[in-house]
């Protein structure tokens, strides 16, 4: 059992430990960062970590155990994947002759005693440990899989002459490399050959970082067997080849889409790694404002016409209509998709795979869903004019499409529309909504904190006369100087970066009359988003600066992805 947020306050209150003004302060920051009461107390410096877990677990009858004062046994702690202990509140630091030590934040948790039990055909003994305790230990003992790599990586050059070893090595070589990338929230991994040498950079939140490099000679033994899992050619060195290849972590199994890539230091590697634990397809969860998931809810109710999605790479277009599709997917209608790659399997909806060696494009693919009876359609994406053709007559005789397009804003997808010589009266008539959006960090809520802007941040408010006026809408009129915002000034949780995750930020263009007659007459893409703003539409910046304004994310990086 777990003591409630009103529970603990109760059993605090009684004990004289803290105040009731404290509590209450306390109970606004969890509010705030949508974390629990037992979580926000030590981190405020309210109360120890060490007496709350004492106080939790006297009252719940639990063994309690302070792991800083510990000492933990690194055989034990490595059975437990960091990501499988955070996950689930659990860390294996020792053993008795009974069995195992398992700390749990939930010592009820029967399911994760099982897990481990099973694991190590071990007896579980459980201890409670609070989440701070946790993450302390976690990150005090971090980095193993890095360093197990960075050792395997010397290694290799001592058993040069033994062959089996020297295999042994680099497929687990391939599996740390993997897993590291999977345990750090990576979304590509690239192996970039220079000259001398080959670095290993991952994207992290949507930015690339450099890991570690390694000589050229293990770059290309573990290039032959990344090969192989992937089902690639390993004798063509000298064109792009693509795999796919699937890897096994305990808490699932990950699919890994492979590009291999000759460039002139050799071949070039990037792996997207597609975890369906880390995706979340709801669309509350994706960033939309209470008033825009409002608009797009009602939208989508509309048995037919287009719902398009707009971005550059890398902005969570697929996300968002795997959103839309998840909500779509009942079992009275027939859901059907066209993608290249199906990056995420969805249970009722018939996913297709182009394939174009065997003469399955969008336009071919799409024509054969419209001969299925279906009542809407995904398209992963409408690149060219045959496959824009079919798609606006699939709306037009009944079907709801989804699709995704790469323009600049929502009000340029439809003069795009026109480019592909699709009739302004069609486009008009079909075209329900147009959705633009970018991904921004968003702040890390253990770490995050208030301050003044800067005076960098001030001299593009003064110089961008859209972003002042926001801000003025937004009831800010006092001076930039005295404004407040937030921003992670970097932790463990965030790896010193101060941002944990990404949000979207969005602007959903909805054709009204106006729009239409617009379009009708072939108006430009500004006179489009004017009318747009007009009517009510919160442009992308507008949006990512209100998400700043509230803490979400900061303005440079609202500025960042809205400005390129």
């Amino acid at each position: 059992m777990k003591l409630s947020d009103s529970q603990l306050k109760m059993l605090l209150l009684g004990s004289s430990l803290i105040t009731y003004d404290k509590l209450n302060i306390a109970e606004h920051e969890a509010k705030e960062k949508n974390i629990s009461l037992l979580e926000t107390l030590p981190i405020l410096g309210f109360i120890s970590s060490d007496r709350l877990g004492r106080i939790v677990a006297s009252e719940l009858k639990y063994n309690y155990i302070n792991l800083s004062k510990e000492e933990i046994n690194k055989e034990a702690l490595s059975l437990i994947p960091e990501k499988v202990a955070k996950h689930k509140g659990i860390l294996a630091f020792g053993y008795t002759d009974r069995g195992i030590k398992l700390g749990m934040t939930d010592p009820d948790d029967i399911e994760a005693i099982q897990l481990v039990e099973k694991k190590t055909q071990k007896k579980v003994i459980p201890f409670y440990i609070t989440r701070q305790d946790l993450e302390q230990t976690l990150s005090k003992h971090k980095g193993s899989i890095e360093k197990e790599f960075k050792q395997l990586l010397k290694k290799i050059h001592d058993v040069e002459n033994n062959i089996e070893e020297k295999d042994r090595i680099v497929i687990k070589l391939v599996d740390s490399l993997l897993y590291l990338s999977y345990q750090q929230k990576v979304s590509d991994i690239h192996l970039e050959p220079h000259e001398d040498e080959v670095f290993v950079r991952f994207r992290i939140d949507g930015v690339l970082k450099d890991i570690l490099k390694m000589e050229k000679s293990t770059y290309e033994l573990m290039l032959a067997r990344i090969k192989i899992l992937s089902r690639i050619r390993t004798d063509d060195h000298l064109k792009a080849q693509d795999g796919k290849l699937k890897f096994e972590t305990d808490i699932e199994d990950i699919d890994i889409r492979v590009s291999v890539l000759p460039i002139t230091n050799g071949e070039k590697v990037v792996m997207r790694i597609l975890s369906s634990q880390r995706t979340k397809f709801g669309l509350a969860d994706l960033g939309l404002s209470e008033e825009n998931l409002k608009i797009l809810l009602k939208l989508i109710t509309n048995p037919h016409g287009m719902i398009l999605v707009t971005g550059p790479t890398g902005s969570g277009k697929t996300t968002s209509i795997y959103g839309v599709m998840k909500l779509l997917n009942k079992r009275e209608v027939n859901v059907a998709s066209i993608e290249d790659p199906v990056e995420y399997n969805i249970d009722g909806v018939n996913q297709i795979q182009v394939n174009e060696k065997a003469g399955l494009t969008f336009a071919s693919g799409l024509r054969s869903i419209l001969r299925q009876d279906p009542d809407i359609i995904m398209i992963g994406e409408i690149r060219d004019e045959e496959t824009a053709d079919i798609a606006v007559n699939s709306a037009l005789t009944g079907h709801l499409v989804l699709s995704t397009l790469h323009t600049n804003n929502a009000a340029t997808t439809l003069p795009r529309l026109l480019d592909m010589n699709i009739e302004p009266f069609l486009v008009a008539s079909t075209v329900n909504v147009a959705i633009a959006q970018r991904l921004v960090r968003a702040n890390c809520v253990k770490c995050r904190t208030s301050y003044r802007l800067t005076e960098e941040e001030i001299n593009i408010i003064k110089s961008e006369p859209n972003i002042m006026k926001i801000i003025q809408e937004e009831g800010f009129s006092e001076e930039l100087e005295k404004i407040r915002l937030y921003k992670g000034v970097g932790c463990d949780a965030c790896s010193h970066t101060g941002f944990k995750g990404r949000i979207g930020i969005f602007e959903l263009l909805v054709l009204d009359e106006e729009i239409r007659r617009l379009i009708v007459n072939r108006a430009s893409s500004d006179d489009l988003q004017e009318a747009a703003i007009k009517a009510g539409m919160t442009s992308m910046l507008h949006d990512g600066i209100i998400k700043a304004f509230k803490g979400t994310t900061t303005l440079m990086e609202v500025f960042r992805v809205t400005r390129e």
